[in-house]
């Protein structure tokens, strides 16, 4: 697994990957393949923040700062979920639109424990998601 550049933003297609916060965890429908995903809390935060076009490394310094959790071990975490994210295409790194200063977003600590960012994904709906796909946005429109 390669190290990820944590000078990069996540980027996120929008159009192909629909996602929301749902008591607390994000939970994501690859629209292309009808795959889901759901993130813990860490991940969720990483997710949101990179909607955001917030840096990696931004979001790395908010997480040392609000868990106090090493460096290394956030880094490693990090670059390990981002290299799953990329392997399942729900994410790209790139220099445009970067935002450097700390997400604003708030971490939830549960138990003020650290919990290293994780990717769930389900299978059990892929067939009927792809037949009929969810519309993100489809709620804001007027009735």
């Amino acid at each position: 697994m390669s190290v990820v550049d944590i000078s990069k933003a996540g980027l996120i297609d929008e159009k192909k990957i629909a996602s929301k916060m749902i008591e607390g965890e994000v939970v994501m429908i690859d629209l292309s393949n009808g795959m889901y995903y759901s993130l813990n809390n860490i991940g969720g935060f990483f997710w949101l923040s990179s909607l955001n076009h917030h840096s990696i490394q931004s979001i790395l310094e908010k997480i040392i700062e609000v868990f106090n959790v090493p460096r290394d071990k956030v880094e490693k975490d990090l670059s390990n979920f981002v290299n799953q994210l990329i392997d399942r295409n729900l994410i790209a790194l790139s220099d445009e639109n970067k935002i450097e200063n700390s997400p604003d977003f708030k971490i939830t600590a549960e138990k003020n424990t650290y919990e290293k960012p994780v990717l769930n994904h389900f299978e059990d709906m892929k067939d009927l998601l792809a037949l009929d796909p969810p519309l993100p946005g489809l709620e804001d429109l007027p009735s």
